[in-house]
């Protein structure tokens, strides 16, 4: 799909918005972030402004947000749901949290307190962590244990051993654990396991299929 009208839109979006206010604290890293309320109210103009809005949807466990222009063009990204409590309340904290989370990610808005930039590199460039600076530092938005049990289990199901996730983690992420993962890191893990089994599954029902005489 042609992007011609939605990329000049969201361009002047990002002129135009403001940083969210950061007004609530994390107790664990002490550090300030914007909430989903404070997120929508500050992109809500700017948005309406330049023919854009935002939508949600959410498949099995899997919250699909849109970023739409007038001339229906539009950009999708996906974030699965990962509950800490497997009940409503569970539910509800985890579509609030990827909706800020992809809210801000699609916008190109920060949402949280990142250190002055140490809190992304240690978060989003991995690489990083060859520094010694920062050789004995985990990631200060560390994954959480389901989704330390979610990637365990996704690779079970792949058939593949423990000690190859580790070569696995340690080449692509330069960590020895799941634990150091951080959120955004683990969030791109289960989704390319998800995309290798759908992958496999599929491969297996073609094998299986019946061929014409």
């Amino acid at each position: 799909m042609p992007l011609d009208k939605l990329i000049p839109a969201l361009v002047a979006f990002q002129s135009a918005v403001k940083a969210p206010p950061k007004t609530k604290e994390n107790p664990h890293l002490k550090n300030k972030y914007a909430d989903l309320q404070d997120v929508i109210d500050t992109i809500r103009e700017p948005l309406s402004a330049n023919g854009l809005a935002i939508s949600h949807e959410v498949f099995g466990m899997v919250l699909t947000t849109k970023l739409l222009h007038v001339s229906g063009q539009f950009l999708t990204t996906e974030m699965p749901l990962l509950m800490g409590k497997q009940d409503m309340q569970g539910l509800g904290s985890a579509l609030t949290y990827a909706r800020r989370y992809s809210v801000s990610a699609l916008l190109g808005i920060a949402s949280d307190d990142c250190d002055d930039g140490n809190g992304a590199a240690n978060r989003a460039t991995p690489a990083n962590t060859n520094n010694p600076a920062h050789a004995n530092s985990g990631p200060q938005n560390p994954c959480s244990e389901s989704q330390q049990r979610r990637i365990e289990t996704l690779w079970q199901e792949l058939g593949r051993t423990e000690s190859a996730l580790k070569k696995e983690l340690q080449k692509t992420f330069k960590v020895d654990s799941v634990s150091l993962l951080s959120v955004p890191d683990a969030v791109m893990v289960i989704k390319s396991l998800n995309d290798l089994i759908e992958k496999k599954k599929a491969e297996d029902e073609q094998k299986a299929a019946p061929t014409g005489s």
